[in-house]
């Protein structure tokens, strides 16, 4: 019931949020619509996929044991746990500065988000920040830091871009293949090494595949087919295919954006460990198309983005709320037999 009543509250919790933003026009009120979701993503209790894992590592932390996170966990996230712990802080501190930063880090974006299309902006923190802090933390905290560090080398911060991109693999290594974004002659030497280097770190956890793999079949056993998945496979597929051969006008990023959420987006439903990397563009895609801007009365957003953005709408917020509790009752115990097995 905790669990299900975390699904239950996210579409309360955005009316309230999103309330600020439309009475307090300009950086204030994206400020206090951030503030409402800071304060239910810091401050929650055991609610989520992933909360029982972070609190866990958090009060065991021991960088000698080999077993922390199937063996692997990048040094910026190792900061997060030992600095908090060396003050004798609980473990939600963890949520606590997490959710701080991601605040703080989309105030910094939104400054450079085209000011038609901040509503977009908008839409991508309901539906990514709430969501990442709750199942994903400190991958989320990772691709957002990314999506900052991107939106300055597209501003001609260079340096600055590169230190901040490298920072954001320290969180989590998913978010090495997002350095093919950037395509500056003067950091493709540091691409190449750090996407091999971090690559192989990843993948050298194979069990993951097969256990990950016998997770998905006995979700299939239960029926257990979900809507969300249909969804991206099929619909919301064609709709992205069609919002990049639109709207991204460079070559490159066309074909890079086509290829992972694509590509890798269909391969995640054969490796589910794959599946990091298309969700991680298809986030960094709706920031770059916000930072271009789009004109709201394109028959294109019409017929293609607000599908697009509905289809989100219930896959993270109606499905879950319908179907959450049940969702997370058999997710736990085929997550807990993968791990027996």
């Amino acid at each position: 019931w905790l669990n299900m009543g975390s699904y239950i509250i996210y579409p309360i919790v955005y009316l309230y949020a999103v309330a600020f933003y439309v009475l307090i026009k300009g950086r204030v009120g994206f400020a206090l619509f951030l503030l409402i979701l800071f304060l239910f993503a810091a401050l929650r209790g055991d609610v989520g996929n992933d909360a029982c894992s972070y609190q866990e590592i958090y009060n065991n932390f021991n960088l000698q044991k080999r077993d922390l996170h199937f063996g692997r966990i990048e040094p910026i996230f190792a900061l997060l746990n030992i600095v908090p712990n060396f003050f004798g802080l609980g473990h939600q501190s963890i949520f606590v500065i997490v959710a701080g930063l991601q605040s703080i880090i989309y105030l910094k974006i939104y400054q450079y988000v085209d000011s038609n299309t901040r509503w977009l902006l908008v839409f991508v923190v309901l539906m990514y920040y709430f969501p990442f802090h709750i199942n994903t933390i400190r991958y989320g905290l990772a691709v957002i830091l990314f999506s900052y560090s991107f939106i300055l080398y597209l501003n001609g911060k260079i340096k600055m871009s590169i230190v901040l991109a490298i920072l954001s693999i320290g969180i989590h290594v998913a978010a090495a293949p997002l350095l093919l974004l950037m395509r500056s002659s003067a950091i493709k030497y540091i691409v190449t090494i750090v996407v091999a280097l971090f690559l192989y770190n990843y993948f050298i956890d194979t069990g993951l595949i097969y256990s990950k793999s016998k997770y998905i079949y006995h979700l299939l056993e239960q029926n257990l087919v979900f809507n969300a998945s249909i969804d991206w496979f099929i619909i919301r597929s064609v709709a992205l295919f069609a919002i990049i051969l639109w709207f991204v006008k460079d070559t490159y990023y066309k074909f890079l954006f086509l290829f992972f959420i694509l590509g890798v987006g269909t391969l995640d439903a054969f490796i589910p460990v794959v599946g990091r990397f298309s969700e991680a563009y298809v986030f960094i895609l709706l920031i770059f198309l916000s930072y271009i801007g789009i004109s709201k009365r394109s028959k294109f957003v019409i017929f293609v983005l607000y599908p697009f953005l509905l289809l989100t709408v219930y896959a993270d917020i109606a499905y879950p709320v319908f179907k959450g509790d049940k969702i997370i009752e058999i997710a736990r115990a085929a997550q807990m037999q993968s791990v027996i097995s």
